[in-house]
């Protein structure tokens, strides 16, 4: 069991833990931002769909918006994009590939001592 040093030199000292304990917080106001934990709430459902309206307007108002999008396009699906890992498992590292060919992803592991020199042997899981 861990005894953190201060309620130790507390109960050497004669004191107990009880009587040195803060009294409790006094009562908290209900939090106005509760309904949104019911995920799957109407309520909660409606607001974020207004929250996402609002910022796609937003975002789309912008003149160089379609320019921003057809780069970041671009740069997510080129082939020459770096292969970011998404686990290194001891001297193994496992990363998940989006292309042309395969739309949906699939899942690779290679040896890290390879993606380190910046030549992965990459097999399909």
């Amino acid at each position: 069991m861990h005894v953190f040093p201060f309620a130790l030199a507390l109960a050497f000292a004669g004191c107990t833990a009880a009587a040195t304990q803060p009294s409790a917080p006094a009562a908290m106001d209900e939090d106005p931002y509760l309904w949104l934990e019911e995920i799957h709430g109407d309520r909660a459902l409606a607001k974020v769909r207004a929250w996402n309206e609002e910022t796609a307007a937003e975002l789309t108002a912008d003149p160089d918006f379609e320019a921003y999008r057809t780069r970041a396009e671009a740069v997510l699906s080129d082939p020459d994009r770096i292969a970011l890992p998404y686990d290194i498992m001891g001297a193994r590292i496992t990363n998940f590939w989006t292309d042309e060919t395969n739309t949906h992803g699939l899942w690779r592991i290679a040896d890290l001592e390879g993606y380190l020199a910046g030549q992965p042997d990459w097999r399909t899981l």
